[in-house]
């Protein structure tokens, strides 16, 4: 089972899982009911925070990501939906900071790449005609907003777009927040 798969978790793994942490919901952290190994201690942190930022919890040899088991154990049906962080902090697992999301609205949600060179996201400078791009992308499909010669004009399309499209008003935001 992948840490993506809490999903497919049947009433009585999910039992198990109870059984084995306790989640705080206001503060995000998961903490250990009973000693599964010497490791473990009961009253302390569960998981460890992994590269990419996300807490990850390994339960008789299981990894679950910390935020999907997070939204099982409250009751949430996860199915085929991911779950966001809606602050973009992948360690944050409060419930008010995670909501159910199909990929295509989790993008609708993300920080500017580090590679990004205008300040925003769908925005880029055109060398072979000198001007400004704006596009956006929805559901997989790329939809050309125009080519600017002012900016400022593009970045003004771009959030105009991303406003009627629904995005989420963090979408954009530095990748350090």
């Amino acid at each position: 089972m992948t840490p993506e798969q809490v999903s497919a978790l049947s009433e009585n793994e999910l039992n198990f899982i109870k059984n084995c942490i306790s989640y705080d919901q206001y503060t995000g952290i998961f903490t250990w009911r009973s000693p599964l190994s010497k490791n473990v201690k009961v009253g302390g942190i569960a998981g460890s925070k992994e590269s990419q930022g996300y807490w990850v919890i390994k339960i008789k040899g299981k990894r679950y990501k910390a935020h999907r088991l997070a939204m099982a154990i409250s009751g949430f049906e996860i199915d085929n939906n991911q779950v966001d962080h809606i602050n973009g902090k992948r360690s944050d697992n409060r419930l008010c900071n995670l909501r159910l999301a199909s990929h295509s609205k989790n993008q609708q949600n993300q920080a500017i790449p580090k590679n990004n060179t205008s300040g925003v996201i769908g925005v880029y400078w055109a060398k072979n005609v000198q001007k400004w791009y704006s596009l956006i992308k929805l559901n997989g499909k790329t939809f050309n907003l125009g080519y600017y010669s002012d900016k400022n004009v593009a970045i003004e399309v771009r959030q105009f777009s991303e406003e009627v499209c629904g995005f989420h008003k963090n979408h954009g935001r530095s990748a350090s927040a």
